[in-house]
Parts: structure tokens; C-alpha cells; sequence
């Protein structure tokens, strides 16, 4: 679960055992407000006082088994996990010191853990960014990028493997495809009981991608950390294998997608969306839709000879339907109230 990063130069350090206490206090007050935390736990003072002692059991298992990175007034944390074939370890003793730290609510945490759970890739090793939590006093200063940034370089250097997270909102999926390589892993991650979405993302290894901001000269981070090695699985839950291939529908080109996804650009200007529709020789176009007063939220639309779909292969609306796709775009771009266009 990770809310949005920043991006400019913050030092990064490792964290340790004396740092557990300040780190989940700081974990805890950034994902308060947070759609998966209240759903979680629907009361806030209920919350503030489970929050610390659950996210404590996640950073001592990070801390245990991988790494955990902060900055040198520990005002942000970035748990990494690496995984194996098999999938990821539960912490030691989580089935005995969850319900101690998060009862009355664990049934909704269990639910939680189960949801992400077989969502979770295997079949391929992997570093899990479990957490990616800045203090809000902080958030908007570059730290979550530096945090985000340090890693995927020894990713890229150093361990060459791929890297995977959940985003807790479309605003942070958002983020995380533009600044940080990813790309939607399948489906939203549907939590129970009507709960929120949240976005599984992937991000290959880039050996090339070692640069600060492509000036030819790599960016800081802790020196020469060694990765650890991937964790002995726990027995768990069952996971989905994960197979290497493109989620996306597959239309063939040249098959009338254009005028589809024309139409459907004409009824978002109307409604006072950008929408360009990008066209690359060879390959399926595709809609790129922006709402013009929050430019983050951007989405890709793509369409074959009958529906409209979102790039992680849930349909929006039939073809014939452009006014139902409009509105279904609309209100994912709003994101808030009041956020979309007039």
C-alpha cells in the first residue's frame, strides 16, 4: 500500500532496529487518511491507536528479511521485501501477533492480507515495495521519489530483478506510471464489502536506467548496500501464478478502433476533457484522456470492435455506448469532488 512520492534530491540511509518505534508512527499518520485504512478500520481514533502496533509487525519482518530505507530525520519509510518463486513470507509469528495488535477489526485485515494475497505475483523473484509512507509535514519534498529512486537502482544495478507494489488510489497508480517505470500488473485489486480499489504495478528491471535524471552519472543512494536474499517461504495462502504477458485486449489494427475512440474523443471535449488519440504504426491506437484541472489524472482508453477498456482489461462500455464510456472516464478522472471539469 503506497501513497503518492515527490521527486528531488533527499538523502537516503538504512534503517535499524532503533528506528522501529519512530517509523511506524510515521508509517501510521501517513496512511490514516488513506481509503484502504478506513477501510480497514471505519473509526479514526480507532485507527490511531491500532495503526502503529500493526505497521510495526510489517517493518520488523522488512527489517528482518529486507530492507527498509529512510531518510536521516527518519521522516519516511520504504519497506522492500524480495520474493521468491514461490511468493512472498508472512512476518514471523503473524498469525498469533495480528489479532493482538489489530483486534477488534483483524476479520478485516485477514480480508485485506487474502485480497492483495491472490494478487500477488509468482513464478518469477521480485522485490515487493510493501510500504512507501512519507510524513504528511513532509510529502510534496521529493522524499518518496529519493526513497523510491535509491532502490530501483540497486534493483537495476545490483540484484536485476523486477520490482512490484500496490497503489492505494488511481491518483498514486498514476504517479508511480509516470515517474517510476511501472506498469499495471492485471486488474484493480478489489477489497471486500464494496471497499476500495487499489492497483497491482510492475516494474521490469532496467540495467540501462542507472542515471540521475539521464545526465550519465548515477544518483546517490547508501553505499554498496547488498541485496538480501530472497526469504524461505512461510506457507500462506495460495497464489496466481504470474505469466509475463500483456493484460490488454488485443485488437488488430486497422479494424475501425479510430473512429471508435474519435467518437468517444468528441463527447470528452465536450464534457471539457482532453483526449488525443495516439495512433503508433503497426500497433492498436489508443486514447490518452487527461483531466485538465488535476493533469495527473490521466488514463489510457482503448477500444476493439465492440467495448471500450481500461489497459488493465476491464471493459468501460459497449462501442455503441460512447455517452455511458464518457461517463464511466469522467468519474474516474474526477478522483474527488469537485475535481472534474465544469
Amino acid at each position: 500500500m503506497t501513497p503518492p512520492a515527490g521527486g528531488l534530491d533527499v538523502p537516503v540511509v538504512r534503517a535499524d532496529s532503533a528506528d522501529l518505534d519512530i517509523l511506524s508512527l510515521v508509517i501510521a499518520e501517513a496512511f490514516h487518511d488513506l481509503a484502504p485504512s478506513r477501510w480497514l478500520i471505519a473509526d479514526p481514533a480507532a485507527r490511531r491507536e491500532i495503526f502503529p502496533g500493526y505497521f510495526r509487525i510489517l517493518a520488523e519482518h522488512a527489517l528482518a528479511n529486507g530492507v527498509v530505507h529512510t531518510t536521516p530525520g527518519r521522516t519516511a519509510a520504504a519497506l522492500w521485501l524480495p520474493v521468491g518463486e514461490d511468493g512472498p513470507a508472512q512476518p514471523l509469528d503473524y498469525d498469533a501477533r495480528l489479532p493482538v495488535a489489530t483486534r477488534p477489526w483483524t476479520s478485516r485485515f485477514l480480508a485485506f492480507d487474502a485480497a492483495l494475497d491472490r494478487h500477488h505475483p509468482t513464478g518469477i523473484p521480485h522485490h515487493h515495495l510493501a510500504i512507501l509512507a512519507v510524513s504528511p509535514q513532509r510529502q510534496g519534498q521529493g522524499t518518496g521519489t529519493a526513497l523510491l529512486r535509491a532502490y530501483h537502482q540497486m534493483l537495476d544495478h545490483d540484484a536485476r530483478v523486477p520490482a512490484y507494489l500496490e497503489a492505494s488510489d488511481l491518483r498514486t497508480r498514476q504517479i508511480y506510471l509516470r515517474h517510476g517505470g511501472y506498469t499495471d500488473h492485471g486488474p484493480p485489486i478489489q477489497l471486500p464489502d464494496d471497499g476500495p480499489q487499489m492497483y497491482p504495478l510492475w516494474r521490469e528491471c532496467r540495467p540501462a536506467a542507472v542515471t540521475a535524471g539521464g545526465h550519465g552519472e548515477r544518483a546517490g543512494h547508501p553505499a554498496r548496500q547488498q541485496i538480501p536474499p530472497l526469504p524461505r517461504r512461510i506457507p500462506k495462502r495460495r497464489h496466481t501464478t504470474m505469466h509475463p504477458t500483456d493484460n490488454r485486449p488485443h485488437p488488430a489494427p486497422g479494424g475501425g478502433q479510430d473512429a471508435a475512440l474519435d467518437k468517444l474523443a468528441a463527447e470528452l471535449h465536450v464534457r471539457g476533457y482532453q483526449a488525443h488519440l495516439i495512433a503508433p504504426a503497426g500497433r492498436p491506437p489508443s486514447l490518452a484522456v487527461t483531466n485538465p484541472h488535476a493533469t495527473v489524472l490521466t488514463e489510457t482508453v482503448m477500444a476493439d470492435a465492440t467495448s471500450y477498456w481500461w489497459p488493465w482489461a476491464d471493459r468501460i462500455a459497449g462501442v455503441a455506448d460512447v455517452a455511458g464510456a464518457a461517463d464511466v472516464i469522467a468519474r474516474v478522472l474526477a478522483a474527488a469532488p469537485g475535481n472534474g471539469p465544469a
